[in-house]
């Protein structure tokens, strides 16, 4: 799908690499707070409370979100230079709804662009987007926001959302200058190079800016998911953007986004090296419960409670909950 943005020879190999390996300077983040939670080389906690991930990591920790997001993203930016498939768009997103709901909102102001330029009455009101919503989109929301109440969210200033690891451990938490840092480091300097040097594809680059800026102000999940995989929309469409750049793009600020491209390539390294050089052991008496009562605090995030209206169940079904 990428080969399909830029069709020629150069663009079939600089666009998927340009993609798999983008990420934001985590180098530079870490450099400065010196704070990292996790396994060895996973650097992209440094801001303490949010991550955004890299395509690399993203791929090794979550493909559910992240191909779903990819998908989308490529579809999207497809339709943006050649609006054919409008209608089937309402099933692409319950598709995606159902693999990865964070996909779904992360995408979703993309898809208004889409519908602003084009019109809604293709997108929205055609059968086929009717037929989607009510067959998928529909008992799939029903599913996801049973007991979904008990998962903690809200604004990132308030005192209850305003970390997410302890601060006894050393660990930062959200302030106003950590969140212009955080900005800087992972996307602002790649959003002006783009704004500065392409003039096609402007609305998609800066929806995506925008809702990168906003995504880190509101926090859902124990672990921040909200600002981690929403986010992944965004970072895919500057992925895209910035492969482009390079293809076709003027030389100079071909060779600033390799540039800036360059200071993300320790974070997606790393996801690789450690595969090689820190395998972790698995205890052969672990089990789901054990790792649930081990963090009690994500039960609720990916478990709901029995029963849920949408799903078939058995009266003699032992579980308590149902995996969400």
């Amino acid at each position: 799908m990428l080969n399909s943005l830029i069709t020629t020879k150069r663009a079939a190999v600089i666009m998927p690499l340009v993609f798999i390996l983008f990420s934001g300077a985590d180098i530079v983040g870490r450099a400065i707070t010196h704070f990292q939670v996790g396994l060895i080389y996973h650097i992209e906690w440094w801001a303490g409370w949010i991550e955004y991930a890299s395509n690399m990591t993203s791929l090794f920790w979550v493909p559910q979100h992240a191909i779903a997001v990819w998908l989308g993203a490529a579809i999207l930016l497809l339709q943006a230079k050649r609006p054919t498939l409008l209608p089937y768009l309402a099933l692409a997103f319950s598709a995606i709804c159902l693999w990865s709901p964070f996909a779904a909102i992360g995408l979703a102001p993309f898809a208004l662009v889409l519908a602003w330029r084009n019109g809604i009455k293709e997108i929205v009101f055609d059968w086929r987007p009717v037929v989607a919503l009510v067959l998928i989109a529909l008992p799939t929301m029903l599913y996801l926001t049973n007991s979904a109440g008990q998962i903690p969210h809200g604004f990132i200033g308030t005192p209850a959302n305003r970390c997410v690891w302890s601060e006894s451990a050393g660990a930062p938490c959200f302030s106003w200058p950590s969140y212009f840092l955080f900005v800087v480091v992972e996307f602002a300097v790649l959003g002006i190079i783009l704004l500065f040097a392409k003039r096609d594809g402007r609305a998609m680059l800066i929806v995506a800016l925008s809702s990168l800026m906003l995504i880190p102000l509101y926090k859902a999940g124990a672990y921040n998911d909200f600002g981690m995989r929403v986010s992944m929309a965004g970072l895919a469409v500057l992925a895209i953007l910035a492969g482009e750049l390079i293809v076709t793009g003027p030389r100079l600020a071909a060779a600033a986004m390799i540039v800036a491209l360059a200071l993300g390539l320790p974070t997606s390294m790393g996801e690789v090296a450690r595969v090689f050089t820190d395998v972790p052991g698995v205890d052969v008496n672990s089990s789901l419960e054990k790792s649930l009562n081990d963090h009690p605090e994500v039960l609720p995030q990916y478990f709901a409670r029995l029963p849920i209206s949408v799903l078939r169940t058995s009266k003699e079904a032992p579980l308590a909950r149902a995996q969400n």
